[in-house]
């Protein structure tokens, strides 16, 4: 076992938790450090080598450091998860083999935070206890929501490494979600944002369940929109990943704001 292994955000998975905010947080968190090189979020957890870089502690116990009610708190925990009969993990989880970062920052959670049947919460709340980082709530189509304004700060943000972001659905019926490949009433983790030639403003998220993605523009299946030049300006190659479902999909703005409720930004202080 490793605490931290590759810290990629790909590899982030949620199990029966209902802790898809929190996860998607330490999804955003992740894209961060690869990006930006900054240790935003590993160095929440003790004990750590000489360079401050989280190291497994063979008896078992850790600290983790969260802010709440304004405060930074150590929380105390140890490396005991739940697991299935089969033995795999019930919690959320890295699927790079023995890391544990992951299930050790939520496990120091959930703690705070009542137990493992997490009532729920959103995902500027849940970034705010882990890096401090201001939190911003915007309701999609709610009196005075400028869809443009928020595309120019979220783009700004993101590209400065000043904002992070998430966005969630709100409730739907249950054959229009399987229709459209979302999950009612559940958050996702904002990868990547792009404007495109042409104008089109392109989003990356990715389902914390590590699977079901979008189904509609801009999909792996959409066959008409993704044109080579458009995959050679995203890096991406709809058939190769249609044929293996991660939960990462891209979906132009038009569509987010159709079929999406909240967005939750979160600014470095």
């Amino acid at each position: 076992p490793q605490m931290i292994r590759a810290v990629s955000p790909s590899s982030i998975t949620q199990t029966i938790i209902q802790d898809c905010s929190f996860v998607s947080s330490l999804v955003v968190a992740a894209v961060y450090e690869r990006r930006f090189k900054r240790p935003l979020i590993t160095s929440m957890i003790w004990p750590q080598d000489s360079s401050g870089v989280p190291v497994f502690n063979p008896s078992g116990k850790y600290m983790v450091r969260l802010k709440l009610n304004g405060c930074e708190r150590r929380v105390v925990v140890d490396d005991l998860l739940p697991v299935s009969r089969d033995g795999r993990p019930m919690v959320s989880h890295s699927s790079e083999q023995g890391e544990l970062w992951v299930s050790i920052i939520e496990k120091a959670y959930m703690k705070i935070s009542g137990g493992w049947d997490f009532p729920g919460s959103n995902s500027a709340i849940d970034m705010h206890a882990l890096t401090g980082w201001i939190p911003e709530q915007l309701s999609i189509g709610e009196q005075g929501f400028d869809a443009s304004r928020l595309w120019e700060r979220v783009l700004s943000g993101i590209n400065f490494g000043d904002c992070l972001v998430t966005t969630a659905t709100g409730p739907m019926v249950e054959h229009q979600a399987e229709k459209l490949g979302l999950v009612p009433t559940h958050a996702y983790a904002v990868v990547q944002v792009r404007e495109v030639p042409g104008g089109v403003r392109m989003l990356q998220l990715k389902n914390p369940w590590a699977r079901r993605r979008w189904r509609g523009a801009y999909s792996a299946d959409d066959k008409q929109r993704w044109t080579a030049a458009l995959q050679r300006e995203l890096a991406y190659d709809p058939a190769r990943a249609a044929r293996a479902d991660d939960g990462i999909f891209w979906i132009d703005l038009a569509s987010l704001l159709r079929h999406f409720r909240g967005v939750y930004l979160n600014w470095n202080p």
